[in-house]
């Protein structure tokens, strides 16, 4: 502080603020209200009371303050006065006198305890200075001033340079792209965080006078990616909630279920086995192949609403996404049903690996594939073409086929559990509904286009990385 300095620590005693200058009023129970007015010491002040007002100095220095001299410059205000040393750093000012006030006028200051504005203490000022200007012996300011020309009033400063290095290039960098600002259009130089742009802003943090929650763009879009990630993982938690309930009902079916079912599949091969044995009845025959087939159609509807229940727990382990989707395919054209269609794989990643459940995300394509194939039965052109490509940090999988398509009225349906398009016997419905499970539980996402006899496409978009409640690791 500036009363500690060895120049003036015999003259000045303490230093008070307006506040507790009146502090001090109150508790001596002093009412400057009801006092009389007298003057200060002499030596008065003459037009130098001016001097807290803008262009003071120069009224006090009778220097003309025309507003088209341009030999003088008076400035106030931070910004203005740090534009006026840049210019005259840079010599583009020609002038010879300027005046500079880094508040606006000496009125305005941090400590002074007052409500009024700018303009009504100016006002003040002014009419201070008016009260007995025109009454003012100015022989008899002359002389107290001559009589006390042995008091020095001169101070000495010396040079505490209080700068802090500036940072490099690569810092104010890094410092930008923390608050989201990794290109010049990035940069709003919006001024709520009280420096003119991005940059200068940048400039501080690596000094140490600002933070980084200082930028008002950035708090908001904090404040958007906390909103999001709080309404995803509460649609995680609802998910998950879900298929717990789905969960208790599937195993209390399946076991329900699956005890009679495994007798009445055991005594209908039995019987048809004695039948073929006894007697030539191809009726009967046929009878109980009808048993056997809707026995296994219902053991695949309870082991599919398993595969759905178990979609609230992942395994996370690494897998190559190119490598399971390729021996997906290997596997569906040994069917001869589907021997004669064309599967093209075209890679455009080089790390094919993500993080997820190797089985459930097996299922993902292993399900989708076998719709595509299934979809291309009276289909002339019998193609499936596979995309693999990287977007951001996320693996994109579009598998196209050129079937019969979907109608637009059932594109919203398709991921509804038991709903299905396939004739009566070919599907459970839980196909597509298991996907799309599986797929959000990876924190991914699954979109469906499609048009009537030209093909419909799947665009499956998997993390690289997953970020689960709950997984079980292997």
């Amino acid at each position: 502080s500036e009363y500690k300095d060895s120049s003036v620590s015999d003259a000045v005693d303490a230093v008070l603020t307006f506040a507790e200058l009146k502090e001090i009023f109150d508790s001596k129970e002093i009412n400057i209200e009801i006092l009389d007015e007298i003057d200060i010491d002499p030596p008065h002040a003459y037009l130098g009371k001016s001097f807290p007002l803008t262009g003071g100095l120069l009224k006090t220095a009778n220097i003309s303050g025309d507003i088209l001299e341009k030999e003088i410059i008076v400035v106030e205000g931070k910004e203005r006065v740090e534009e006026i040393i840049n210019e005259i750093a840079e010599k583009k000012i020609k002038s010879k006198f300027i005046d500079i006030l880094f508040c606006e006028g000496c009125i305005s200051g941090p400590a002074i305890d007052s409500d009024l504005n700018f303009y009504s203490k100016r006002e003040k000022v002014i009419s201070f200075i008016d009260k007995n200007i025109n009454s003012f012996d100015k022989h008899e300011w002359k002389s107290t001033l001559y009589n006390s020309r042995d008091l020095n009033l001169a101070r000495l400063f010396h040079n505490k340079n209080q700068r802090r290095p500036m940072p490099s290039e690569d810092e104010i960098k890094k410092i930008l792209a923390r608050t989201n600002k990794y290109a010049k259009t990035d940069e709003l130089n919006c001024g709520s965080c009280g420096y003119r742009t991005c940059r200068e802003y940048a400039i501080a943090i690596a000094k140490d006078l600002a933070e980084d929650d200082m930028c008002l763009p950035f708090l908001i879009d904090k404040l958007e990616s906390a909103y999001i990630e709080l309404k995803e993982t509460q649609e995680q938690l609802h998910s998950a909630e879900k298929l717990a309930s789905i969960g208790q009902l599937a195993a209390g079916v399946a076991h329900e279920i699956n005890n009679p079912l495994g007798s009445i599949m055991l005594y209908a091969n039995m019987l048809r086995r004695k039948i073929e044995k006894c007697t030539e009845d191809s009726q009967s025959r046929e009878d109980l192949s009808l048993i056997i087939e809707e026995a296994n159609r219902c053991k695949n509807i309870v082991a599919n609403l398993l595969n759905f229940a178990r979609q609230g727990k992942l395994r996370i382990s690494s897998v190559n996404v190119f490598e399971l989707i390729t021996n997906i395919t290997r596997m569906l054209l040994i069917n001869p049903v589907f021997s004669d269609i064309e599967i093209t794989i075209n890679n455009q990643i080089e790390s094919q690996e993500i993080e997820g459940d190797s089985d459930q995300l097996k299922q993902v394509f292993l399900n989708i594939l076998t719709n595509a194939c299934e979809a291309l039965e009276s289909s002339l052109v019998k193609k499936i073409v596979i995309n693999l490509k990287k977007i951001d940090n996320n693996i994109v999988i579009e598998i196209t086929d050129s079937g019969c398509g979907i109608p637009q009225e059932n594109i919203g349906k398709v991921f509804t559990p038991f709903f299905t398009t396939k004739k009566m016997g070919k599907g459970t419905g839980l196909g597509l509904a298991i996907t799309y499970g599986i797929v959000k539980m990876h924190k991914g996402e699954i979109k469906v286009n499609s048009n009537i006899g030209k093909g419909t496409s799947f665009v499956i978009t998997l993390p690289h990385k997953v970020n689960i409640i709950n997984p079980i690791l292997n």
